[in-house]
């Protein structure tokens, strides 16, 4: 079998889970049998990856025929350009519906933006180490919050239960509960404090 029959360049047609069909333009653009993808890892640990119809890829064939063998992977093109023009980016993601996930070398950034919902499970705890954690947005809390040091709150803290506290509170707005307020420590207030 020539060298140029066991590398083929091609364009993908179909695909599964598992395998893609790829049409060749040197034969005519035939489709090929069921090719499968190659993936690092697919016993214990797997990792899977979907290709897109159209994705142009390079083959492997096996030496028994054209119609058995491998996609090795797809490339970019002046047709298709990568997403990002950048020597930055260690790693760079992009799904069909806009999301991106991405490290930036020089601004050492990992960036998550997706415009769906991200969710995060785990069987023991979650930890998170930095100094200062920023959340735009509203928090909900289905469970316990336990604070060992002060909370700070620049506006309206509003509560329906209990709240217990072991460090300080301090706020320039108002405390209203609608439950008990308990505080192992001082409360600073400028504002009122309104208890259930």
């Amino acid at each position: 079998m020539d060298i140029n029959d066991c590398i083929k360049q091609g364009v993908v047609v179909s695909i599964t889970p598992r395998t893609a069909r790829v049409e060749f333009p040197d034969s005519d653009n035939l489709p090929s049998f069921d090719l499968r993808i190659l993936t690092p890892q697919t016993k214990t640990d797997k990792q899977q990856t979907t290709l897109a119809i159209g994705s142009q890829v390079a083959c492997l064939m096996l030496p028994n025929g054209s119609s058995e063998g491998f996609i090795l992977g797809s490339f970019y093109s002046d047709g298709d350009p990568e997403p990002v023009n950048s020597l930055d980016k260690s790693f760079h993601i992009l799904t069909a519906d806009g999301t991106v996930i991405e490290y930036d070398n020089k601004s050492q950034t990992y960036t998550i933006n997706t415009p769906g919902q991200v969710v995060i499970k785990a069987a023991k705890t979650v930890d998170i180490d930095c100094p200062i954690v920023n959340i735009k947005g509203n928090v909900n809390i289905d469970g316990v919050l336990t604070v060992t040091n002060g909370i700070t709150s620049k506006g309206l803290m509003t509560g329906e239960g209990n709240m217990n506290m072991t460090g300080t509170i301090t706020t320039t707005g108002q405390i209203t509960a609608g439950g008990g307020l308990s505080v192992q420590g001082d409360i600073n207030a400028t504002g009122s404090i309104n208890g259930g």
